[in-house]
């Protein structure tokens, strides 16, 4: 059974909607980082839709910040390295969002696995 939306995700959805204004990112780009269309995402920017855990943990990662932001609404950053990587990575989706060829993509997203993978061995 579907629980009816309630003041928390009203809540919630304000932080999500002032994280990502923020950000400069806007509804539709959003919806297809998550997979869903803009349409569903706005629901759950207005509260008229409860968002499932998975997708607010994705919610909080795209938006560079963690769950407990979306509830409180503080996203200060403690950290100014902290910062400048949300802000890096908020700058590499948009580039990324900008590449339309989808063999691009995947070579991109090969590079960057690649990469990952340096750093966790420590080469």
């Amino acid at each position: 059974m579907v629980r009816k939306a309630n003041e928390t995700d009203v809540l919630v959805g304000r932080h999500i909607k002032s994280r990502r204004q923020s950000l400069g990112l806007t509804q539709q780009q959003m919806g297809k980082q998550l997979g869903i269309p803009y349409q569903q995402f706005q629901k759950h920017e207005k509260g008229t839709s409860r968002i499932p855990a998975g997708r607010l943990f994705r919610i909080a990662t795209i938006l560079g910040t963690d769950v407990q932001s979306l509830y409180s609404g503080d996203f200060l950053e403690t950290h100014s390295s902290q910062h400048h990587c949300d802000e890096t990575l908020i700058e590499v989706l948009k580039l990324y969002q900008r590449i339309s060829n989808s063999d691009i993509k995947l070579i991109f997203r090969e590079i960057v696995i690649l990469l990952s993978s340096n750093i966790d061995t420590g080469d």
